[in-house]
Formats: structure tokens, C-alpha cells, sequence
């Protein structure tokens, strides 16, 4: 390489780099109208009418500024009792007759299931005789 074509490169990479951080600083600054608005605000330099008429940014700041909450909803109300009624509206699935019958084929199933267990603990025993060794 000669020593142009070197001047020449290291011009282009400069003239890359100049570009990219040019590219850059575009991004960084958004495009929206309200950073243009705010641009235009901060523009001391606002020509020979900038102390006549201030500018302002419309809709940069709430036209009313209500309180954070009414005094109407300080207030403290009493703590409502437990409603017995289903809060749904739904009416009882079962009537007492059938939740009796329900409650009965539950102790049912309770009484077969503890039955079950035992035998179930009985085959553990008598499996576990059958594998010891020496007996």
C-alpha cells in the first residue's frame, strides 16, 4: 500500500466515524412535537420578541390541579356485617334432605376407606413374614 492509499483509507474510516456519531446524536434526540415545542421553549435567543410573550407548552402541565383525594372519601363507614345469602345470588345446590343423605354416604366412604387401610396394613405384615429370611 502506498502511503495515499493509506491517507485515503484512514479519510474514509474518519469520515465513518464522523457519520456514525452523527447518526447517533439523531437518535438521542427524539423527533416528537413536544421535544420540538420543548426546544423552542428553552430557545433563549427567541429574537426581538422573546420578552414580550413567554411561551409555554400547552398540555405540558394539567389545566386543573385537583386534590389528591375529596374529603368525601376520608370518611370512614362501619364494617358491614356477614351476609348469610350467597353473594352470587345462587341458590343451594342440595336440600337438607340430600346433604343428610351426602353426609351419611360420606361416614360411609370414611369407614370402608379405614377398613381398606387395615387390610392393606395386614397383607404389609404377612408379606413382610413371607420374605424374611430364616423363618
Amino acid at each position: 500500500m502506498t502511503i495515499s492509499d493509506q491517507e485515503e483509507q484512514a479519510e474514509r474510516r474518519r469520515v465513518l466515524l464522523q457519520d456514525a456519531d452523527l447518526r447517533r446524536q439523531q437518535q438521542e434526540q427524539s423527533g416528537t412535537f413536544f421535544s420540538h415545542a420543548q426546544a423552542a421553549a428553552n430557545d433563549t435567543a427567541g429574537g426581538r420578541f422573546a420578552s414580550v410573550s413567554p411561551t409555554s407548552i400547552v398540555g405540558s402541565e394539567p389545566a386543573v390541579k385537583y386534590p389528591a383525594s375529596s374529603p368525601s372519601w376520608q370518611i370512614q363507614l362501619p364494617d358491614e356485617p356477614p351476609s348469610l345469602e350467597d353473594p352470587t345470588g345462587a341458590l343451594p345446590v342440595s336440600r337438607p334432605v340430600e346433604q343428610a343423605a351426602q353426609t351419611e354416604a360420606a361416614r360411609k366412604f370414611a369407614e370402608q376407606t379405614e377398613k381398606l387401610r387395615q387390610l392393606a396394613d395386614q397383607v404389609a405384615e404377612q408379606n413382610k413374614k413371607l420374605t424374611e429370611p430364616g423363618k
